[in-house]
């Protein structure tokens, strides 16, 4: 499941087709009319097994990177282990400095980390709901986006005054066009399938020679331009009595460029750059103040007898349990703090190739279908109303009919 979304993530449904102004303008019974083509889901949804929660944390490049980092630590706490256990073995040592001092070590390790573990924890957690956040913003105001062309294409479409007109047909292309246009140029900085100039549209049929060679002269404001010619097409089908006057308010355009503009402003608020810096600093610290901690935390009474000097039996299994115990809880320490410090790697590009990402391309054909759908949506409505009430009339008749042959039944 993660390997099939991810796979869909690296090609765009979008740009499949071309937009031609000859099948737009057909008439919705039209047996060669071609829709746009169906899309992939947005977002994986997984099923909470053991075996897909591995596979999501494999994927995920900085959650690996911090499964490996935690276990070289382990690794190495666990050689370091092996040095404490020798240290403890100094038997014929009559004041024993080297083993007092590691305990004594290790009991102010635990006296620091007693005390330090709530900052780090506390900081981190914070940094994480905010990353959540921000994540989960970027899709609300995704769909946001989605309802304001959407909203756009179902006032315009109800709003077509004769939709058999060939001009009329025309002119709502022309906003198809660019509704299209700006939507995709909305998600290219994070979606590199789509295209990333004016230009790249003409194989698409999305714009003509003449509006590429306008928006070059505002290359970072071209977006903002497009959707001015969406009002301004609006207008001039109003003037032109293609369209009713009061189908579509203002506010539809300029909550568009709101809703659009608010898509790269959300990337420009993040966090402050010195709260990630500070969090990965003393989370570090603690990671490995504790997987020193678990090394020291051998007991010398386990290996030799404090008042006679004697060694233990069984040292030796003690020394392997004790390198064990080691690996084990210094890898489950720095794994827990480091994959939780690499969630914030990973929500922090929420349309990047990973389990957790967001496939802009399903955003980009979910509108294309709709405002193909209800753009044209009066196309042959009207003779689907006559076809319709010469149905309803001929039922009337007929119900007539068969009331009068039963009143002359009853009568006989």
């Amino acid at each position: 499941m993660v390997t099939n979304f991810r796979a869909s993530l690296s090609k765009s449904v979008f740009t499949s087709h071309i937009r031609y102004e000859s099948n737009f303008t057909r008439g919705n019974a039209d047996p060669e009319l071609k829709v746009p083509p169906v899309y992939t889901g947005e977002r994986a949804f997984y099923v909470l097994r053991p075996s897909t929660l591995l596979s999501i944390l494999v994927q995920s490049e900085p959650v690996y990177a911090a499964v490996l980092n935690a276990l070289g630590l382990s690794f190495l706490m666990a050689s370091f282990s092996c040095c404490v256990w020798y240290v403890h073995l100094e038997y014929d040592a009559p004041s024993r400095t080297a083993s007092k001092l590691v305990v004594q070590l290790e009991a102010a390790l635990s006296h620091i980390i007693s005390g330090y573990t709530f900052f780090p924890s506390f900081l981190l957690l914070g940094l994480l709901g905010y990353v959540v956040s921000r994540w989960r913003d970027f899709l609300v105001n995704s769909h946001e986006m989605q309802a304001r062309f959407h909203d756009i294409g179902i006032a315009v479409g109800a709003g077509v005054i004769d939709p058999t007109c060939p001009k009329t047909r025309s002119s709502i292309f022309k906003l198809y066009r660019y509704l299209n246009v700006v939507h995709s140029k909305t998600y290219a900085s994070v979606n590199p399938l789509l295209p990333q100039s004016d230009a790249e549209f003409l194989s698409q049929r999305l714009l003509t020679p003449e509006e590429v060679r306008l928006l070059a002269n505002v290359p970072n404001k071209s977006r903002d331009m497009i959707i001015t010619w969406i009002q301004v097409t609006v207008e001039r089908m109003i003037h032109a009595k293609q369209m009713r006057e009061f189908a579509i308010y203002t506010g539809l355009f300029t909550g568009l460029q709101n809703i659009t503009a608010r898509h790269m402003d959300l990337f420009v608020r993040n966090m402050p750059n010195v709260w990630y810096a500070v969090c990965h600093v003393i989370v570090t610290y603690l990671v490995l103040l504790q997987a020193l901690h678990v090394a020291l935390q051998l007991d010398p009474k386990l290996v030799v007898n404090a008042d006679t000097g004697e060694l233990a039996d069984d040292r030796g299994a003690v020394l392997y349990m004790n390198v064990f115990c080691v690996l084990t809880f210094s890898f489950m320490a720095a794994s827990t703090y480091w994959i939780a410090e690499s969630m914030v790697e990973v929500l922090m590009k929420p349309f990047k190739n990973a389990p957790d990402a967001y496939n802009s391309d399903n955003f980009l054909c979910s509108t294309d279908r709709m405002l193909f759908t209800s753009l044209r949506a009066t196309f042959d409505l009207a003779d689907a109303d006559v076809a319709g009430r010469s149905r309803f009339v001929r039922r009337r008749w007929e119900n007539a009919v068969d009331k009068v042959m039963e009143d002359r039944r009853e009568m006989q």
